[in-house]
C-alpha cells in the first residue's frame, strides 16, 4: 500500500493507503531459498514505498549483512524518503541502483498530480544517491492534461540537469478509480 495519493497512480486503489511490509526474517529466508535452491542472486524490491519505513530498510540491510548474503539488488523509492546514511547502508547490503518516480520537470505538473514533492528535493536526492556510490533510474510521465510544449521542454531540461544513469518515459493513462480518471 501507499500512503500518498498521486492522481495518476493505482497503488491506493489496488493495495490501499496502509504500507504493509513483510517481516525482515521472512524476506531474508526467501532470499536464502532463492540463492540455495535456484541460484538467484539478483533482486528487484518492487515496492512503490520500499524506503518509506527507514528502520525497516536498515533492519533488512543488517539482516543481509548478518547472514552474509552475497546479493545484488535494486529498489524503487520516493525522493523524500532517503538520506546518505540509509543509502550507504543499502549499498553495503548489495544495493546498486535506486529508482524514483520523478514524473515531471515542471513544478506545476508535480503540484497538479499531487506528487507532494518539489524539484529541489528531487535534485538533492539524486545528488545523495550519487554521493553514496549508487546508480539512479528515474521515471518521467508525458501526456498529462496540463502538459504543454513548455512542460515537456521542462522535462527534458530537468532530466539533463539531474543526469540519472537510467531514464524511462511513460505515457499517462487515466486508470479508472484514480483522481486523474
Amino acid at each position: 500500500g501507499c500512503p500518498f495519493n498521486c492522481s495518476f497512480c493505482l497503488a491506493v486503489q489496488v493495495a490501499g493507503r496502509h504500507n504493509r511490509v513483510r517481516s525482515v526474517g521472512n524476506i531474508l529466508d526467501e532470499i536464502e531459498e532463492c540463492i540455495e535452491q535456484h541460484g538467484i542472486k539478483n533482486f528487484l524490491f518492487r515496492s512503490d514505498t520500499f524506503t518509506a519505513n527507514r528502520q525497516w530498510v536498515l533492519d533488512l540491510c543488517q539482516g543481509v549483512l548478518g547472514r552474509e548474503l552475497d546479493i545484488a539488488w535494486v529498489c524503487n523509492s520516493r525522493v523524500d524518503t532517503l538520506d546518505l546514511e540509509l543509502l550507504e547502508e543499502m549499498k553495503r547490503a548489495g544495493c546498486w541502483l535506486v529508482a524514483f518516480g520523478v514524473e515531471s520537470g515542471s513544478q506545476e505538473i508535480l503540484d497538479r498530480v499531487n506528487k507532494k514533492t518539489d524539484l529541489d528535493t528531487i535534485r538533492k536526492s539524486l545528488k545523495t544517491v550519487r554521493r553514496a556510490g549508487l546508480l539512479s533510474s528515474v521515471y518521467f510521465m508525458i501526456g498529462f492534461p496540463w502538459d504543454s510544449r513548455e512542460t515537456l521542454r521542462s522535462n527534458e531540461r530537468f532530466a539533463r540537469e539531474i543526469a540519472p544513469d537510467f531514464l524511462e518515459v511513460f505515457y499517462v493513462y487515466p486508470f479508472p478509480g484514480t483522481p486523474l480518471h
